[in-house]
């Protein structure tokens, strides 16, 4: 029976994971927050991609297994830890989403004084639109754009013809009269 206890116990390392990944996201914000010019966020992806995924990856497998067989010997506490490592996982896929949004709202921010420059002179040049490519984390052409024809809160389809030619193939998120960002495929 002493034996039986004694390997019921909680076990540290299926919370490596989360950990590094809850460190690995405030990392990124941060990188995000103060500027990421030089820093290489391809790369860092790429290897994240290539090292991290992999091992986190087969440590959740390890993690599933040992807590199968924990269920079939009635080790409850070490069920319990070794369902944490999967948990936080599922718990990181909100998290990047969340991240996603920030960094994006964070960069629209951060382009807002820039573009209110650009409409100042294009307005004084007699153009009708200014914009500024956002560095996002996207694989797509993403615009903060200010266009003197765009009717907010209208359909795309009900835009003016000259619009429209400009942003077909385009997702469009409205921020404020006349200013939207534009997601158009690469």
């Amino acid at each position: 029976m002493r034996d039986h206890a004694q390997a019921d116990r909680f076990a540290l390392w299926p919370l490596v994971p989360g950990v590094a990944l809850c460190l690995a996201f405030c990392w990124m914000a941060r990188l995000e927050v103060i500027g990421s010019e030089g820093v290489g966020m391809g790369a860092l992806m790429m290897l994240i991609a290539a090292f991290a995924l992999p091992v986190i990856l087969s440590w959740l497998a390890v993690s599933i297994w040992q807590a199968v067989k924990a269920i079939r010997q009635k080790r409850w506490r070490r069920t319990i830890s070794m369902l944490s490592c999967p948990a936080m996982i599922l718990a990181a896929l909100p998290i990047a989403a969340v991240y996603n949004l920030a960094a994006d709202y964070v960069e629209v921010r951060r382009a807002l004084p820039t573009l209110d420059s650009q409409i100042s002179e294009a307005r004084q040049n007699g153009q009708h639109k200014a914009s500024i490519l956002l560095d996002l984390l996207n694989e797509s052409q993403r615009e903060l754009v200010w266009d003197d024809r765009y009717l907010a809160g209208r359909d795309p389809a009900d835009q003016p013809a000259g619009w429209q030619s400009d942003y077909r193939n385009c997702a469009i998120t409205p921020l404020k009269e006349q200013i939207f960002v534009s997601s158009c495929p690469l």
